[in-house]
């Protein structure tokens, strides 16, 4: 073999040396990025949170249902629901929330004994400790309590 030979075939086999690619170690973008996303805890991701009823006339009930989706990667289960008024009345789903479904949060106020603007917050929390605040608001008119401030 001449020397040239030689040169030639050590020179394709280092440069094939260099371009050594493993399968597997891509440094690529995943294609599928939800699954990414998903990873971690259960995490709430509200559509709204806060909700205001506008103006209302004591005795008045109104609802609103919150929306929410489970953004995290385990499934979310509430375990508790504080709220600082026995005018609210919570309904939530009882099963677990799995990652990536939506669900709701209805919130039902009873405005009657209630009077001039009001702001109620609810606490959630979950069996894995996730706490979140949702609120309510409203201007209720209350004629009872109207006569009594404006007695002259």
């Amino acid at each position: 073999m001449s020397r040239f030979t030689i040169f030639i075939y050590i020179s394709v086999l280092l440069s094939l040396a260099g371009c050594h690619n493993q399968p597997g170690q891509k440094n690529s973008i995943p294609k599928d990025t939800t699954t990414v996303q998903q990873k971690g805890p259960a995490k709430f991701e509200f559509h709204d949170e806060i909700h205001n009823f506008g103006t209302l006339k004591a005795g008045e009930v109104v609802s609103f249902s919150f929306r929410f989706e489970n953004a995290g990667g385990k499934p979310l289960t509430i375990s508790k629901i504080d709220n600082e008024c026995g005018c609210l009345e919570i309904l939530y789903p009882k099963k677990p929330v799995q990652p990536g479904e939506k669900s709701t949060i209805e919130v039902i106020f009873n405005s009657d004994g209630e009077w001039g603007n009001q702001f109620k917050t609810i606490e959630i929390e979950t069996h894995s400790g996730l706490k979140k605040k949702i609120a309510v608001t409203a201007h209720v008119l209350n004629e009872q309590f109207e006569k009594l401030i404006n007695t002259k």
